[in-house]
């Protein structure tokens, strides 16, 4: 019982320190106390289940390996997690451009009309 219960009577203990001493500043030792009391007890019940939950949790037991084609038609499929680190070395999909046939543009080469002229020329009056 001792190392199984060893952590709950920890946690409850320091919560019930807590609550007494929280509890102290409003109110007489005895009531203090009953109060502590009960935090030791609602901790300590509610950390069982608690500790078996996560305890279910954290054992997770290592994907089995199945090449693609026996996954289709396997009545397990989906029932594991694959938790295997890709390779290195794969290769990314994207590929760099190749920038060599662009030119720039200089404003003098965009073509505009009457409206666009309008437009930048009111810009500028703006902006100065």
């Amino acid at each position: 019982m001792g190392k199984r219960f060893g952590v709950n009577i920890i946690l409850a203990t320091i919560t019930t320190l807590v609550a007494f001493l929280a509890s102290m500043q409003n109110n007489t030792v005895g009531t203090s106390l009953i109060r502590g009391l009960l935090t030791f007890l609602v901790i300590f019940i509610i950390l069982i289940p608690i500790r078996r939950v996560l305890a279910k949790l954290l054992q997770i037991e290592p994907a089995e390996t199945h090449p693609p084609e026996a996954l289709e038609d396997d009545e397990t499929k989906g029932q594991s997690i694959d938790l295997t680190t890709p390779d290195e070395e794969v290769t990314h999909p994207f590929q760099p451009l190749d920038l060599t046939g662009i030119s720039h543009i200089t404003p003098s080469e965009i073509p505009m009309d009457e409206q666009t002229n309008a437009t930048v020329e009111a810009v500028r009056q703006f902006m100065n």
